[in-house]
């Protein structure tokens, strides 16, 4: 009953919090995760796709998923295939949106959840760049959802290349790249089909171990049997 209890807990705990996170941590690796990863899309890797916001033009560059389980979202990684001069040590925002389908490349409605950061000094192409949220964000099942990322300042050569492919190699929680892009000297950003699929890895906050519920479980074990020790001995 405690192993089935505290993981539902404490999904509906995160389910209370706010939607809106303040902080994001990005790293890089040489290897992808391989940890609690809970969708993967991996296309043939035969192309890349752009996200930039330079002195002429702005794409916050995003991928959409399809989430199978209520899921406490923590991260999510893509892979560095061109590094731009303005990109390394720049701001960077991460919006999570829902999403009507797979071929969906406008938001049902505004970011659930916001997250921002600093990228690393140092990027190198064919790493892995990973975004840890501070504060996981709920997904629930049966639903897609789009994570989108932003360059919030205008900076020369300020672009990242994520590799990306075929959509239909991708897997069965592939969904498609989606840009929110446009000129500076108009304004006039809007959605778009990116058509794409980015590779990449999505992990959920593991749920705690039975052996450490069992812990946690034992004083409360231990403090009931001398409390009906103490009430039989009166």
């Amino acid at each position: 009953m405690i192993q089935h209890l505290v993981p539902s807990l404490g999904f509906a705990l995160l389910a209370m919090a706010s939607t809106v996170s303040a902080g994001v941590v990005v790293t890089t690796a040489a290897t992808a995760p391989d940890q609690n990863v809970f969708a993967t899309i991996a296309p043939s890797a035969a192309s890349n796709t752009q996200w930039r916001n330079t002195n002429t033009s702005r794409r916050d560059l995003g991928q959409t998923f399809y989430v199978a389980h209520d899921t406490a979202l923590k991260s999510v990684t893509f892979r560095l295939a061109l590094v731009g001069e303005g990109a390394p040590g720049a701001n960077v925002t991460l919006n999570i949106y829902r999403f009507a389908d797979k071929d969906s490349f406008t938001p049902l409605g505004p970011a659930l959840h916001t997250a921002s950061g600093v990228l690393p000094e140092t990027l190198t192409v064919d790493t892995f760049l990973t975004f840890t949220l501070d504060d996981a964000a709920n997904l629930t099942n049966g639903n897609y959802y789009g994570i989108v990322l932003t360059f919030p300042d205008q900076i020369y050569r300020q672009q990242l290349s994520f590799y990306s492919g075929n959509p239909s190699t991708a897997g069965a929680d592939y969904g498609n790249t989606v840009y929110y892009e446009g000129l500076h000297t108009d304004s006039a950003y809007a959605w778009v089909d990116g058509v794409n699929a980015l590779a990449m890895y999505a992990t959920a906050v593991p749920e705690p171990s039975l052996a450490g519920l069992l812990i946690l479980g034992a004083p409360l074990v231990i403090l009931g049997r001398a409390a009906y020790t103490k009430h039989r001995n009166r």
